[in-house]
C-alpha cells in the first residue's frame, strides 16, 4: 500500500490484502512465478530457469503439480517465502523473472502515483516493506519507474517501515 500526506492532504492506495491485490508483495511475486511456469507448460515448453527453481523448491516433477499445491493449505507464507526465486532467476537473465520484477515495480509505482495525485506532491517517497527493502533488483526498477514520473527523491528504508515516520521527521 502507499500512504502520503502533504499540506493537509492525506491519501492511501492499495493495501487491500492478497485476495484483492497486494501487487508487488512477496506472495504476488511468487504467485506470478507459478503462473509463468504453468503458462510455459500450457504452451508445451519446458520449464525455464524460473520454473526449474519453483519446481525444485516445491519438490514437484511437473508444472501442473503447482495447481494443486497452490490451492492446498500451503498458504500465503509458503508462497511469499519463494519470491526470492524470482530474483535469483532474474539475476541469471530469465526473461519471465525480469518481467515479473518489472510488473511489480510498475504496480508499486502506480500506488505512489495514485497517492501523489491526491495529495499533489512529488515527494519525497520513502519505501519500506520486505521486498522493496531487501531486493536491489526491485529497488532499481522502482527507482527508475518513479524517476520517469518525476520523482527524484526516492529513499528505501533499511529498517522496519514504521521507522519511515522517524526518517521524515529528521529531514
Amino acid at each position: 500500500m502507499a500512504w502520503g500526506v502533504a499540506e493537509g492532504n492525506e491519501a492511501r492506495s492499495g493495501g487491500w490484502g492478497y485476495l484483492l491485490g497486494d501487487e508487488g508483495s512477496g506472495y504476488w511475486v511468487a504467485r506470478e512465478a507459478a503462473r509463468a511456469t504453468l503458462h510455459r507448460a500450457d504452451l508445451g515448453l519446458e520449464p525455464d530457469e524460473l520454473g526449474r527453481l519453483v519446481l525444485e523448491r516445491n519438490a514437484l516433477e511437473t508444472p501442473t503439480g503447482l495447481i494443486g499445491l497452490f490451492h492446498s493449505s500451503a498458504g500465503r507464507g509458503h508462497w511469499a517465502s519463494q519470491s526470492s526465486l524470482v530474483f535469483e532467476a532474474a539475476a541469471l537473465g530469465t526473461s519471465a523473472a525480469v518481467g515479473i520484477i518489472g510488473r511489480a515495480a510498475d504496480a508499486l509505482a502506480s500506488l505512489v502515483l495514485d497517492v501523489a495525485s491526491v495529495i499533489r506532491s512529488q515527494g519525497p517517497v520513502i519505501i519500506g516493506g520486505g521486498l522493496a527493502v531487501n531486493q536491489p533488483l526491485l529497488q532499481e526498477a522502482l527507482r527508475t519507474t518513479l524517476h520517469g514520473h518525476g520523482f527524484d527523491d526516492v529513499v528505501f528504508l533499511t529498517q522496519d517501515p514504521v521507522m519511515g515516520v522517524e526518517f521524515l521527521l529528521q529531514r
